[in-house]
């Protein structure tokens, strides 16, 4: 397909892209009550198809098998790293830590076209987990003992008593997108489905949101709107919630009623450039100091994305079908040798529901900060299957330094 129907980011980046409102887990992170962790926890999965408004007329590009993108945000106190780790069936992998967090997910899609429009059925899990931590309380009440050793440690009314706040791990699926008029330039997008949040450390609570499906075509009567509930253990609502994923999140059920989530502004020019957010405008930033800690499979660094950025469309195009005609090539040339690409950054492991999942190995950042690592990484695989790096993924060769070696397998 031609570059001109791309967008100039790709599915590695767009993963990355749901982090745009992780202010909401560092909320959740710092909330004692669990239920209203749980309020914040589901305006994350809801915020992160709010991107979907503005673009609605490009697709991103598709990685390749090896492909890479790391997001490392000071601002916003996390870091990650994405890597497509299977062609057949495409698999990206995402994985993202902060003090407040962490945040992986591996998706894959499949496709359903209905003439006018195109489903995407994302079949993957999006997991977060909040770390521990420990808090000094002042003397309590009973009744408000007996709310904080759900999570903590008991103590007599009346005694200071620090409690521990167990790390929650949650777990949700995606819903549909709806790709409508998929064939004409008055295209828009729908998300519907149901979403359950389940914490698989504790069962104090559990989520379920509903993004509702138009009724009509062509109504704006519900349109993007979602609803949701947070539910105790017997099955009863302690808040309620909703709103349009486009738009915010309201709930009146709180202490205080609020709006817990909405998007940020987009840029006076969004429409000029892809409708693409402040955040989604930063992806592909390439600053002079980063591009030689980058290993060379880094989605900056490829060519066809950054001629598309630069409006030099006819040369993106060129460079799009050599780098794609490479892959099938390697590939071609990997199956005859009965060998097959080896996901450096993560693993394939198991799930508590036997799920196959892919896992951040935790070596990435090593590279990445330890010369000395990757040369002794390097020599312990060099007995190993070693794949050559992707050559025309580079508009020119690795820079020299930690990151030439840091990604060759």
């Amino acid at each position: 397909m031609p570059a001109a129907l791309n967008e100039p980011v790709n599915l590695l980046q767009r993963l990355c892209e749901e982090l745009e409102y992780s202010e909401l887990l560092d909320k959740a992170n710092n909330t004692p009550d669990p239920y209203q962790r749980m309020v914040y926890i589901a305006a994350f999965a809801i915020s992160g198809y709010a991107t979907a408004t503005f673009r609605n007329h490009y697709k991103p590009f598709n990685p390749v098998l090896g492909e890479t993108y790391e997001c490392i945000r000071e601002d916003r106190g996390f870091r990650a790293i994405c890597e497509q780790v299977c062609h057949h069936p495409p698999i990206s992998a995402c994985h993202a830590d902060s003090d407040n967090f962490s945040f992986w997910q591996d998706q894959r899609w499949k496709n359903k076209f209905w003439g006018k429009s195109l489903e995407i059925l994302p079949t993957g899990m999006v997991n977060v987990t909040l770390p521990s931590i420990v808090q000094a309380h002042e003397p309590q009440t009973r009744q408000t003992l007996s709310t904080i050793c759900v999570h903590g440690a008991r103590a007599s009314a009346g005694h200071h008593v620090h409690v521990i706040i167990y790390g929650d791990h949650y777990e949700w699926n995606k819903v549909v997108t709806c790709i409508h008029n998929v064939l004409s330039q008055q295209r828009y997008m729908e998300h519907y489905g149901e979403v359950t949040i389940q914490n698989l450390k504790s069962n104090v609570c559990t989520c379920k949101i509903t993004f509702i499906k138009s009724r009509y075509w062509g109504s704006d009567t519900n349109k993007n709107e979602v609803q949701g509930t947070v539910l105790d253990q017997s099955g009863s609502v302690i808040h309620r919630f909703g709103g349009l994923w486009h738009e915010g999140i309201v709930c009146d059920t709180l202490p205080t009623a609020k709006c817990v989530w909405k998007p940020n502004p987009q840029p006076k020019d969004h429409q000029l450039y892809y409708g693409f957010s402040s955040f989604a405008m930063e992806l592909n930033e390439l600053h002079p100091d980063l591009r030689p800690r980058l290993p060379p499979t880094d989605s900056r660094l490829r060519p066809d994305q950054r001629l598309l950025e630069e409006g030099r469309v006819d040369e993106a195009d060129r460079k799009k079908d050599e780098i794609e005609e490479f892959q099938r090539t390697w590939r071609k040339e990997l199956g005859q040798k009965g060998e097959e690409q080896v996901p450096r950054f993560f693993k394939k492991a198991k799930d508590s529901c036997g799920r196959d999942v892919w896992l951040s190995n935790r070596t990435y950042w090593k590279l990445r900060e330890n010369p000395a690592h990757v040369l002794r990484t390097e020599e312990q695989i060099s007995d190993q299957r070693r794949l050559k790096p992707h050559s025309p993924f580079l508009s020119r060769g690795p820079e020299p330094g930690l990151t030439s070696a840091g990604v060759t397998a």
